[in-house]
């Protein structure tokens, strides 16, 4: 008779090298030379207590279990994820996936509503604050209206919490408004305005 070929157990595919807290991805590992077909048990390890969960905790060989990771990055930024085999507990396979923090999307607000009402040839001073900015970039400011002159800004672009001035169009536009906008320079998706 052939020898017996001992258990062996791998990886499907490399997980993920990185993964937000809190986030979710698939694994699945192969267990060769198993009479029993007994699967593999899934755990984690990390730095810290909370170290994420598996479901199921245990699958069959080549089925996939859902790792969810930890809601904060854990001591060390890793974790390593661990596939035993359950009918020979020495046989493994690991991998090892960093935990980053979840990015906080950049926020623009104004600091105070401008007036509701400017004459003229007027100034008002307007603030904008830009919240989880790491880049501290600030915002640009800019003027519509119903016509091509709708005022100006002094300067155009501000540091979070910095003011500007704006000055109001020498004549009453069109629609008798304007919209003053402050737009985030680090994501010119987030911006904040007042007519």
């Amino acid at each position: 008779t052939a020898p017996t070929q001992p258990i062996s157990v791998t990886l499907a595919a490399q997980p993920p090298l990185s993964l937000v807290a809190g986030t979710t991805t698939s694994i699945t590992a192969n267990v060769a030379n198993d009479s029993a077909n007994a699967g593999v048990k899934w755990t984690v390890t990390c730095g810290t207590s909370a170290c994420g969960s598996f479901n199921p905790a245990q699958t069959a060989s080549g089925a996939a279990t859902t790792y969810t990771a930890p809601t904060t990055v854990p001591t060390g930024n890793t974790v390593t994820v661990t596939a035993t085999s359950v009918t020979d507990t020495t046989k493994s396979a690991t991998a090892t996936i960093t935990i980053t923090a979840p990015v906080v999307p950049i926020a623009v607000t104004l600091a105070a509503q401008p007036p509701t009402s400017l004459a003229v040839n007027a100034a008002t001073s307007i603030t904008a604050n830009v919240a989880n900015d790491s880049a501290n970039a600030g915002v640009k400011w800019t003027v519509t209206c119903g016509t091509s002159v709708c005022g100006s800004f002094n300067p155009v672009q501000t540091a979070s919490g910095a003011a500007t001035f704006f000055m109001a169009p020498s004549a009453v536009p069109t629609g008798n408004t304007v919209t003053v906008t402050a737009t985030s320079v680090t994501d010119s998706t987030k911006s904040a305005s007042a007519t």
